[in-house]
């Protein structure tokens, strides 16, 4: 079974509802994560729990990718997009208002 069957088959098992509220469960525990990291360099164990947290996200993200029939080409797309966007606006100083 490839991954995005079995993300397919992760979302129809739990439903929809059940994983939008997953989503906002782990994003939360990301933050969590991160917050224990009081600055540089982290510990290796913070380290791992924010990797672990993360990638419980991109399980759900994936889950909704695929579920939705995303297509991921236009996500990495936006993705650049967004990222140049924020660069143009750190540059032109539009955050220091």
């Amino acid at each position: 079974m490839s991954y995005r069957e079995k993300w397919i088959k992760i979302i129809n098992h739990f439903g929809i509802k059940n994983q939008m509220k997953k989503l906002s469960e782990e994003t939360y525990e990301v933050q969590e994560a991160i917050n224990e990291a009081k600055g540089y360099p982290i510990p290796s164990d913070v380290k791992e729990h924010i990797t672990e947290e993360i990638a419980d996200v991109a399980v759900l993200l994936n889950q909704f990718i695929e579920f939705f029939n995303l297509d991921g080409n236009k996500i990495d797309q936006k993705i650049y997009e967004k990222t140049d966007r924020t660069i143009e606006r750190i540059e032109s100083g539009y955050y220091d208002k």
